[in-house]
């Protein structure tokens, strides 16, 4: 993994690429609002605490093995303004 191989934790590294409001989206569409970075503050010991976890987890040896990852998804009409409500909920599921 790239962010590994940079010396940097990946969910960090995920913050740093995230897009930013006003940047152009894969789409094509510029993003007006894009609460990622603001998502991943919220998020962070959340995560911490589950690859604290899995390291403890993982310490005590044995066939099974944990591990953290995080995935978020966006959608939404763009009328109805539903785009941050979707991605926040899709972070936290993911990383609980």
């Amino acid at each position: 993994m790239l962010a590994i191989k940079m010396g940097i934790d990946p969910f960090e590294f995920r913050r740093l690429n995230a897009i930013r409001p006003g940047q152009t989206k894969g789409t094509g569409n510029v993003a007006e609002q894009w609460p990622f970075v603001e998502l991943c503050d919220v998020v962070k010991p959340h995560y911490d605490r589950a690859v604290k976890d899995a390291k403890t987890f993982n310490a005590k040896g044995g066939k099974i093995r944990r591990g953290v990852g995080v995935a978020c998804h966006a959608f939404g009409n763009r009328l109805l303004r539903r785009s941050r409500t979707v991605v926040y909920r899709t972070l936290i599921r993911m990383t609980a």
